[in-house]
């Protein structure tokens, strides 16, 4: 149902509001939680990268985006 309300909205409404809409879905698909029962710890939980990322120059040189 989520599904065809986002396509309603694709012909509708300018391309921000889809993207906030499917963000939502999303969001609510990894939380697994109805709305009501969201907690502020829940949305910065789903903010929070849980992988370290690391890039290395060509140098050679480590550099970590986030440390766990």
């Amino acid at each position: 149902m989520v599904d065809d309300y986002l396509e309603f909205l694709e012909g509708r409404c300018r391309s921000n509001t889809v993207l906030a809409a499917y963000d939502l879905r999303v969001f609510f698909t990894v939380v697994a939680k109805a709305p009501a029962e969201v907690a502020p710890a829940n949305v910065l939980a789903a903010h929070t990268p849980s992988v370290v990322v690391e890039l290395v120059s060509a140098q050679g040189r480590d550099y970590r985006l986030n440390e766990p």
